[in-house]
C-alpha cells in the first residue's frame, strides 16, 4: 500500500456535501446553578423523596433506589424512597422536594395524578417504551409542586429514572467504565416537559461473544462460579442489566462459549424479567438452551435428520423452562458448534422452525403473533431461505453482516411486510475467518451509522443486537449503536456522528474536552479502518516501506494522535481521567504500540537490506514496544485497585492464521551483523529499493509545482558499518534546494543517519519536462559517489481550470470532491469522516435502483492531465459493501469524456450460503478495487462522470492512471485547496509513476521476503534429464536448467535448444500435460508450488527457469513466490499482466473434445477434425502431438483409440485464469535477482506499455528481441539459443 498526496486545483467549488439537520439533544429541563429555576430538587444538605406505589412493578421499585442513589452520587446526600399509595400521599406535606415514579395504569399515584386531573397521561396509554416527566404544580393539597416521571410500562419508567439520573449527571458507563459523577450543589427543574419514546427499534440490545479469555478470567476473580465453572451469575448480570436499560435497551443475547444461562444461577433468568429484560440465546442456539446445553443434556447427536426426537425433547424443555420469562425464542438451527449443518436442508428447516413454533404455542398458551420469535439470518443460513422457504410471517428474519461491519442482506420483496418484521445482528467483535478481532476497539462510529441508517430506512426496525465481545474496551460503540436503536431520527443528518459524539463525550468527560475527544476518536476510527491490529501480522507488510513514505507517514500519524490524547488526559482531574483512560487513552496508546511493532520490523528489514547499521536500533526499538504493549495492559489491569484485573489478556501480537495465538510473539527481527564490504556510506533516495554502493545512481520520483504541500522528496545517507565519515551533496542546478547537504555521520555513538528534503525554486526551474543530478559524496574517501537523478515537471494549466490535476502520473480525488449541483446530482450524500481518508459518498438508503447507461443520479469530477496515455486507466475504490439486495446487486456506471457509460459489478452475486469471491481481502483492506481499462487519454482537460446504481454501496476515492503510477495498496491525499485542505493521508490505493530501466533498477543487497504460498495439493511432476556432453558444473543437482512449456506442451517440445548450454536440463511435464498426473486445480499458483516442489525433492540448487506463454508466467509466478530456490529466470514472450487469452484457445478445446468424442484411431483422422478449428498445419500438429493409445489395462495392449493426454474439461474450466498473473502489487512482490524477457517482435504478448511493471516485479531484467511470433524458440532457435548464452555466461 502506499500514500502519495494527490494535489487538486481550486476545489472550493467541488466541495459540497449534502446539508441536513445535525443530532440534537433535546432541551433538559436540568438546570445546577444557585439560582432558582422551577422546583428545587436538591441542594446543600437537601435531597428528594421518591415516592413509589407498592403496586407497581419490581422493576420500577428497584430502579427508584438506584434513582436515590444516584442523587447521592451527585449531591452527596442520597434521596430517601418512600412506599405510600394514593390516599396517604394526597395527605401529607413531605418537608423535603417529592419527586413520583410509576407506570400508568400500574401505579395508582401516577393513576391518581391523572384522575384528579394534575397529569395528563393519555399521550402514554398503550405506548411501547414511553415516558415523560415534569414538575406538576398543587398536585394535592398543601403541596405547592412535585416532580413527575410516569411510563407506559415498565421499560418506559426503568427508562424515564435513569433519563433523569443521567443529565443530572450520572453516566450508563458510571460502573462498566468508571465515568465519575458530576458534583451538583443545587438541582434544579423547570416547567419544561420532557418525553420520549416510543423507541425506533422495538428490540435492542447486546451479545456477550467471544468471552474468554477476557471477561472469563475477570470474572472468575470477582464473581463466584455457578456449578458448572461459570462466573457469570446473577450479580454478573444485574450489572450487565442496568448498563443496558440505562442505554434504553432491552435486549440481551448472554455470554455462551463456557456458560449456560439458566442453569449457571437459577435467579437469572427471573431476574432478567424483573428488571425488563428480554434474553434470547445466539444464532445456533434454538429455543432458550444454551450451546453447552446440548453437550451436556442432549440425548444423542445434534442432527434433525437422524435425531428428530431427541432434538424435540430437548428444544421443548427449553421452552417449558422460560416461559414465564420474558424471552425472545431464537429458532431455526444450524450445525452443533457455530458451524453449518452437513445434512440440513431447506425443506428440513422448515419443518425444525414449525415444530419449534408449535411447540411454543404449547407451552405459552398464547398465539404465535404474541410470542416475541427470531430465526438469524447468519453464515449459511441465508442460502436456505434464498431457495424459497416457506415460514410463518410471525417469525422476525434476523438478518445479519458478514461480521465485519458490513450489512449482507436488506428485506426485499414482500419481506417488508411480514407481522414478524426484520431485525439486524451486527459485530463489534469476531472470531472466525480471515482473521478474529476481539481485542480492543477497532470500530469506525461512521461507518456503524452508514450502515445501520441503511437497515433501519430499508424496514429493519424490530430487533438490533450487536456483539460486543467482552463489552470492556467496546463502551463507544456500544453506547453509539444503543442510541442510534433507541432515536434514529436524532440521527438523519450525515453528521450526526459528530455531533452525537462530541455531545456523548462531554457528557462522560467534561465539556471542555467534548470536541478534542471527537478529534481523537475520529481520527482513531480512520487509523483503524486503515487495518485492524490482528491482521497486521500478514505478510508482507500491507503499510509500503518504499512508496511515498506510506509505513512512516502512517505511523506517525498514531504518535501525533497519542500526543493528544495524552495531552487531554493530563489536563483532567484524576477521577476523570480513569475513564478518559480507558475509553480513550488506552486505545489510542495500545495501538500506537501494535503498530510501532509491526512498523518497525517492517522498516528494519529494509534497512538490513540497505546494510544500515541503524536496522539494529530498530530492532532494539520493537523489542522496547514489544515489553511496553505488555506494560500497558499491566496498567489497565491495575486500576482502581484491580477492578479490571485480566479483563484485556486477550492474545494479539502473533497472529499466523484466523486464529488467536497461544501467546504473544515477537515478529522476527532484522539485523546488520555482517561487515561492509565495500563502502562505509549508504544512499537511499525515496521510493527506491536500491540503494548505494549496490547501484551508483538512483532517482527520484518526480518533484512538480503541483507537489501537494506536505509532500517531501529525500534523500537519506546512512552508516553501514561501525565508523565515521562526513558528506556532502552538490546538484547540478542552482534552483535545487537541499537540506542538510553536508555533514558526519558516525555509529555507533552519534547521529548515523541523515535525511536532505529536496524542494525546488520552481520560477527559476525550466518548464516542461527536465532533470537534475544530486552529487553525494564520501568527503573522506572521494571515490564514494553516488548520483541521484531528481526528475522535474514544471507545467502549467490556464487558471480558470477548476478539478483535479495530474500528479507523478495519476489523478487521485477523493469522491467528495465533486462538481456542486446542477453539475453532479443533489441527491448524493457526503457522510464524512468516513473510511480510510476522508468521506464517503452514496445515495440515500431509500433511493431506487439507478438505471444502467448513464440515466441516474450522477457525480461530475473534471481533471486535467499533461501525459498522453495510450493505456489509461480508472480504479474506482468502495466500501466492502455487500450485494445487500440480490436482485439488483451493486454496480456502478463511469464514462469520461462524453464516452458511453460502462457499467461494473464489483461484487459477484452467490446463493446466500457464503462470501462472495474477494470478501475476505476487500474486508481487510477494507475496500472493493474495481480497476477498469479506459484507453488512451490525450493530455488536457477531461471530465469523470460516475453513477451509483444502487443506494447500498459507499465510493470513498478514484484514481486516474496516466502513466502507469506505482500501485499500492492504500494511499493518501493530504491535498491542498480551499475547503478540501483537510483531506487527510493514507487512503485507498492511489499511485505514482516510477521510471523503471533496466540500467537503473536495480535491487536490495538481499532479496525480499515475499508472500507465504497458500496451501496447494501438489502433483509429482514426470520430466525428461538432458546431460550435457561438456558440462561446466559438477553435478545435475548445481545450477540446472529448468525448462517448462506453455499451454498444450510438454517436455518434448524444444529439445535441439536443450544442447550446447553446457547444464543439465530437466524438461518438465506441468500438471494436466504430457504424462504428468491430473489435477482438478490448474492455475499458476498451483504449477509453481509443483515446480518449486520438483526442485526440492530432486534437492537442485541455483536453479534457472525458462519457461515458454503458459510455463512463463509459471516461471515467474515460481521466483516470485520461492526466490530462494531460482538463481534466475527466462521469460518466453509473456509478461506479468493480466491479459485475456486469444479465443483460438477456446476453439482448440472445442476442437479436441470432437476428435475424443469421434475417437478416432489415426492421426490424419483426427487432423481433418481439427481443420476447420485451425486452419495452420504447424499449430494442428502442435496440438495433436497431445494424442497417445492409452493402455486398457496395467500390462495390456494400447487402445487402438487415440485420446489426448491432456484433460480437457479441466483445461478449458481453466482458461479463464490463464490469462491472469496470481500477484497485482509489484510492491508486496519482487525477484531481486536477474531476469531474462525475449519477445517475439512480432507478437503482442509483451507490449512496450508493460516494461515499466516488468521493472517492478523484476528490476534486475534484461529485454531481448528476437526477429519471430509467439513461438519464439522453434521459429528462431539460434537467436534464442545465442540470447540464453549471453544471459547465463558469467558476469564480473
Amino acid at each position: 500500500m502506499a500514500f502519495i498526496r494527490l494535489f487538486t486545483v481550486a476545489l472550493a467549488s467541488l466541495c459540497f456535501a449534502t446539508s441536513a439537520e445535525a443530532y440534537q439533544r433535546k432541551p433538559s429541563p436540568f438546570t445546577f446553578s444557585s439560582t432558582p429555576n422551577g422546583l428545587q430538587l436538591g441542594g446543600p444538605n437537601l435531597a428528594p423523596e421518591i415516592r413509589i406505589a407498592p403496586d407497581d412493578l419490581p422493576g420500577v421499585i428497584r430502579v427508584a433506589n438506584d434513582l436515590a442513589v444516584d442523587f447521592g452520587k451527585v449531591l452527596g446526600t442520597n434521596a430517601s424512597v418512600v412506599k405510600a399509595d394514593w390516599k396517604s400521599t394526597a395527605s401529607s406535606k413531605p418537608s423535603r422536594p417529592v419527586i413520583i415514579i410509576g407506570t400508568v395504569g400500574r401505579s395508582n399515584l401516577i393513576d391518581g395524578l391523572a384522575v384528579s386531573k394534575k397529569l395528563d397521561t393519555t399521550a402514554l396509554a398503550s405506548k411501547w417504551e414511553s415516558f415523560s416527566y415534569q414538575v406538576v404544580l398543587n398536585p394535592w393539597h398543601g403541596q405547592e409542586a412535585a416532580f413527575v416521571i410516569a411510563g407506559s410500562d415498565l421499560r418506559g419508567s426503568v427508562f424515564g429514572a435513569y433519563d433523569v439520573t443521567e443529565k443530572i449527571g450520572v453516566s450508563p458507563w458510571h460502573w462498566w467504565a468508571d465515568v465519575p459523577p458530576t458534583k451538583r450543589q443545587y438541582i434544579w427543574a423547570s416547567n419544561l416537559t420532557y418525553t420520549e419514546g416510543p423507541p425506533s427499534v422495538k428490540y435492542r440490545g447486546i451479545f456477550l461473544n467471544d468471552e474468554s479469555p477476557g471477561l472469563t478470567s475477570w470474572g472468575h476473580a470477582k464473581f463466584k462460579d455457578s456449578q458448572y465453572g461459570s462466573p457469570f451469575i446473577t450479580d454478573f448480570y444485574k450489572r450487565i442489566f442496568e448498563l443496558v436499560l440505562r442505554m434504553k435497551g432491552n435486549y440481551v443475547w448472554p455470554a455462551m462459549w463456557s456458560s449456560m444461562f439458566y442453569l449457571d444461577d437459577s435467579k437469572n433468568g427471573p431476574t432478567a424479567t424483573e428488571y425488563g429484560i428480554f434474553m434470547g440465546t445466539s444464532h445456533h442456539e434454538p429455543m432458550a438452551r444454551a450451546d453447552k446445553e446440548q453437550s451436556r443434556f442432549l440425548k444423542g447427536s445434534w442432527d434433525w435428520k437422524s435425531n428428530k426426537g431427541g432434538m424435540q425433547s430437548f428444544m421443548q424443555e427449553g421452552a417449558n423452562r422460560s416461559k414465564n420469562w420474558s424471552t425472545i425464542y431464537t429458532l431455526g438451527m444450524r450445525g452443533s458448534g457455530d458451524a453449518a449443518s452437513a445434512t440440513l436442508t431447506a425443506a428440513a428447516l422448515e419443518e425444525v422452525i414449525a415444530w419449534q413454533q408449535s411447540a411454543l404455542t404449547k407451552a405459552l398458551g398464547k398465539p404465535l403473533s404474541q410470542i416475541p420469535q427470531a430465526w438469524v439470518m447468519y453464515k449459511e443460513v441465508p442460502g436456505y431461505w434464498q431457495k424459497g422457504m416457506k415460514v410463518s410471517d410471525a417469525v422476525t428474519l434476523l438478518w445479519s453482516d458478514d461480521n465485519r461491519g458490513n450489512i449482507r442482506r436488506i428485506p426485499i420483496g414482500n419481506e417488508p411486510n411480514r407481522s414478524g418484521g426484520s431485525g439486524m445482528y451486527y459485530h463489534f467483535d469476531y472470531v472466525g475467518d480471515p482473521r478474529n478481532y476481539k481485542w480492543i476497539n477497532t470500530i469506525q462510529l461512521q461507518k456503524t451509522w452508514e450502515q445501520m441508517t441503511l437497515a433501519y430506512d430499508r424496514g429493519i426496525e424490530n430487533i438490533w443486537i450487536a456483539n460486543v465481545g467482552d463489552l470492556k474496551a467496546l463502551e463507544l460503540p456500544t453506547a453509539h449503536f444503543m442510541a442510534l436503536a433507541w432515536d434514529r431520527e436524532s440521527f438523519q443528518a450525515v453528521d450526526s456522528t459528530k455531533a452525537w459524539l462530541t455531545d456523548w463525550s462531554s457528557r462522560q468527560l467534561g465539556e471542555a474536552v467534548a470536541e478534542s475527544t471527537f478529534d481523537i476518536m475520529t481520527t482513531y476510527g480512520k487509523l483503524t479502518a486503515r487495518m485492524k491490529y490482528e491482521d497486521l501480522s500478514r505478510t508482507p507488510f500491507y503499510f509500503s516501506t518504499v512508496n511515498y513514505d506510506e509505513a512512516e507517514v502512517n505511523y506517525q500519524e498514531w504518535v501525533d494522535l497519542l500526543t493528544k490524547a495524552q495531552a487531554v488526559h493530563d489536563s483532567l482531574s484524576s477521577d476523570v481521567q480513569v475513564a478518559f483512560f480507558e475509553m480513550v487513552l488506552h486505545p489510542v496508546l495500545a495501538g500506537k504500540t501494535v503498530f510501532e511493532i509491526y512498523t518497525k520490523v517492517a522498516m528494519g528489514s529494509k534497512y538490513a537490506n540497505e546494510h544500515r547499521t541503524s536496522a539494529n536500533q530498530l530492532a532494539k526499538e520493537v523489542q522496547i514496544a514489544f515489553s511496553a504493549d505488555s506494560s500497558i495492559t499491566k496498567r489497565y489491569h491495575g486500576l482502581l485497585n484491580g477492578k479490571w484485573d485480566k479483563i484485556l489478556s486477550q492474545n494479539h501480537i502473533g497472529y499466523s492464521n484466523w486464529q488467536e495465538p497461544a501467546s504473544q510473539t515477537l515478529p522476527r527481527l532484522s539485523y546488520t551483523t555482517s561487515a561492509a564490504k565495500n563502502a562505509l556510506m549508504g544512499v537511499t533516495a525515496q521510493g527506491n529499493t536500491a540503494s548505494f554502493p549496490t547501484t551508483a545512481k538512483l532517482s527520484l520520483l518526480p518533484l512538480s509545482p503541483f507537489t501537494p504541500k506536505g509532500v517531501d522528496r529525500w534523500v537519506e545517507i546512512y552508516t553501514r558499518d561501525n565508523g565515521t565519515f562526513s558528506y556532502k551533496i552538490t546538484s547540478s542546478a542552482s534552483y535545487i534546494n537541499i537540506t542538510n547537504s553536508q555533514g558526519k555521520l558516525s555509529a555507533p555513538g552519534g547521529p548515523s543517519d541523515a535525511r536532505s528534503l529536496i524542494t525546488v525554486d520552481w520560477p527559476s526551474a525550466p518548464s516542461g519536462s527536465s532533470t537534475a543530478t544530486l552529487t553525494i559524496t564520501n568527503t573522506d574517501s572521494p571515490t564514494a559517489v553516488a548520483t541521484v537523478t531528481v526528475p522535474l515537471e514544471n507545467e502549467v494549466i490556464r487558471p480558470d481550470f477548476k478539478g483535479h490535476v495530474e500528479y507523478a502520473g495519476a489523478v487521485s480525488i477523493e469522491a467528495e470532491h465533486f462538481s456542486p449541483p446542477p453539475a453532479s446530482s443533489a441527491e448524493y450524500m457526503v457522510v464524512p469522516d468516513y473510511g480510510r481518508t476522508l468521506s464517503g459518498v452514496k445515495l440515500p438508503p431509500k433511493t431506487p435502483s439507478q438505471a444502467a447507461g448513464g440515466k441516474g443520479h450522477v457525480l461530475v469530477y473534471p481533471f486535467y492531465t499533461f501525459t498522453s496515455a495510450s493505456a489509461a486507466t480508472l480504479t474506482v475504490y468502495l466500501s466492502p459493501s455487500e450485494n445487500a439486495n440480490p436482485n439488483s446487486p451493486n454496480k456502478y456506471s463511469f464514462s469520461v469524456d462524453g464516452a458511453s457509460p460502462a457499467t461494473v459489478q464489483p461484487v459477484p452475486v452467490g446463493d446466500g450460503s457464503k462470501q462472495p469471491a474477494g470478501w475476505a481481502e476487500a474486508v481487510i483492506q477494507n475496500a472493493y478495487v474495481s480497476k477498469q481499462n479506459l484507453g488512451k487519454l490525450a493530455a488536457g482537460r477531461h471530465e469523470l462522470r460516475l453513477w451509483l446504481l444502487e443506494p447500498t454501496m459507499v465510493v470513498t476515492k478514484l484514481v486516474v492512471d496516466v502513466a502507469f503510477a506505482r500501485v499500492a495498496a492504500q494511499a493518501g491525499a493530504s491535498v491542498g485547496g480551499g475547503c478540501c485542505s483537510t483531506m487527510s493521508t493514507a487512503g485507498v490505493a492511489v499511485m505514482a509513476r516510477r521510471l523503471f530501466s533496466s540500467a537503473s533498477a536495480a535491487t536490495p543487497s538481499s532479496t525480499t521476503t515475499n508472500t507465504v504460498p497458500p496451501v496447494v495439493s501438489t502433483v509429482p511432476l514426470v520430466y525428461d534429464l538432458h546431460s550435457p556432453e561438456n558440462p561446466t558444473v559438477p553435478n545435475k543437482e548445481t545450477q540446472p536448467i529448468i525448462f517448462i512449456h506453455g499451454l498444450f506442451g510438454s517436455k518434448k517440445n524444444n529439445r535441439s535448444i536443450t544442447r550446447d548450454l553446457g547444464r543439465h536440463i530437466f524438461a518438465i511435464d506441468l500438471r494436466n500435460h504430457g504424462e504428468s498426473p491430473h489435477s482438478p486445480r490448474h492455475d499458476y499458483t498451483a504449477m509453481s508450488e509443483d515446480v518449486a516442489a520438483f526442485i526440492r525433492s530432486h534437492g537442485l540448487k541455483d536453479s534457472t527457469l525458462i519457461g515458454h506463454s503458459m510455463g512463463a508466467k509459471a516461471a515467474m509466478t515460481v521466483a516470485l513466490m520461492h526466490p530462494d530456490l531460482v538463481q534466475n529466470i527466462i521469460s518466453v514472450d509473456n509478461a506479468p499482466i493480466d491479459a485475456r487469452l486469444e479465443s483460438s484457445f477456446a476453439r482448440y478445446i472445442q476442437g479436441l473434445k470432437k476428435i475424443e468424442e469421434a475417437g478416432v484411431l489415426s492421426l490424419s483422422a483426427a487432423d481433418k477434425i481439427l481443420e476447420p478449428y485451425e486452419k495452420n498445419l504447424v499449430v494442428r500438429q502442435f496440438l495433436l502431438g497431445n494424442l497417445h493409445r492409452p493402455r486398457v489395462d496395467p500390462g495390456g495392449q494400447p487402445s487402438p483409440t487415440l485420446q489426448f493426454r491432456n484433460p480437457l474439461g479441466i483445461i478449458g474450466k481453466s482458461l479463464d485464469h490463464l490469462g491472469d498473473f496470481p500477484f497485482k502489487d509489484p510492491h508486496q512482490v519482487r525477484f531481486g535477482k536477474p531476469a531474462l524477457f525475449v519477445r517475439g517482435t512480432k507478437s503482442h504478448y509483451v507490449p512496450d506499455e508493460v516494461m515499466p511493471l516488468i521493472g517492478q516485479f523484476f528490476p534486475l531484467f534484461e529485454l531481448v528481441d528476437v526477429e519471430s511470433g509467439h513461438w519464439v524458440i522453434s521459429e528462431n532457435p539460434e537467436a534464442f539459443r545465442q540470447a540464453v548464452l549471453r544471459f547465463l555466461e558469467p558476469k564480473e
